[in-house]
């Protein structure tokens, strides 16, 4: 899963490394700045969801990331997992998501759009562009 397409969208500073290591520990790197939930298919490990909490820990602000295995693009895996995220975390409403995605990853754009998160005003970066869902309490 680990693959150059798959690493390549990761953030920078969120280390996306060569795909060398090993999955566990890969993603045992990874939890030590997020929450790492597995996206999974029967026994198949097909991605991974990432749920950063922002600085100050009592912010109601969460960064989302998420990345899928090649074979399960395009499959409405990342829709089905976010509309799932999103119920449950409506829970603890008020809350802000946030996510980023790079401007050469319009298909991930497409997924947050389609389950209601809306475009910042700035892009981040000249190459990232980054998205915003704010949940309000189950009426």
């Amino acid at each position: 899963m680990l693959t150059p397409p798959v690493l390549q969208h990761l953030p920078p500073d969120f280390g996306p490394g060569d795909g060398s290591a090993a999955m566990p520990q890969w993603i045992a790197a990874r939890q030590e700045r997020a929450q790492v939930s597995l996206i999974e298919t029967g026994p198949n490990l097909i991605g991974l969801l990432f749920l950063f909490r922002t600085e100050p820990a009592a912010t109601t602000d969460l960064h989302i990331g998420y990345l899928l295995a090649e074979e399960a693009w395009g499959q409405g895996y990342a829709t089905e997992v976010l509309n799932g995220l999103i119920d449950h975390l409506r829970d603890l409403a008020p809350v802000t998501l946030r996510a980023g995605v790079a401007a050469d990853n319009p298909a991930s754009a497409r997924v947050l759009i389609k389950v209601g998160f809306a475009p910042d005003e700035a892009p981040t970066t000249s190459d990232t562009q980054t998205y915003h869902l704010t949940l309000t309490a189950r009426a």
